[in-house]
């Protein structure tokens, strides 16, 4: 937390600060607020490199196209469960559409997430 009011501090009106399983806190403007992580089960879990990465991709294609900082905040967090699912890096499968999906199959879980 001291973290991101470091940056909020320093004037930036939007931060994202991602924590690994926990998930991430951003500030859109007017709130400090924390997205859950989408846990994989471990079983399911292939490889973590390119989490960040997906993340990170994810929101700035939210952010890019019109969405709330909430919005693709949420987009990032599918985006890295669906990458540690794959043996690679960057997950040939992963599109905006699929995320959207993943986003439908969890709307109920989001709307306990979105604190």
């Amino acid at each position: 937390m001291k973290l991101i009011q470091m940056w909020i501090s320093k004037g930036l009106n939007q931060v994202v600060i991602t924590q690994g399983k926990q998930g991430a806190i951003y500030y859109d403007g007017s709130k400090i607020k924390h997205q859950k992580a989408f846990v994989v089960p471990d079983d399911l879990v292939v490889d973590v490199t390119g989490a960040g990465d997906a993340f990170s991709a994810a929101v700035l294609h939210g952010l890019i196209n019109g969405e709330s900082l909430e919005q693709s905040v949420i987009y990032g967090a599918i985006s890295s469960s669906l990458t540690i699912q794959s043996k690679f890096s960057v997950n040939p499968k992963l599109s905006i559409s699929l995320i959207k999906k993943e986003i439908k199959k969890h709307e109920n879980l989001l709307t306990i997430f979105r604190h």
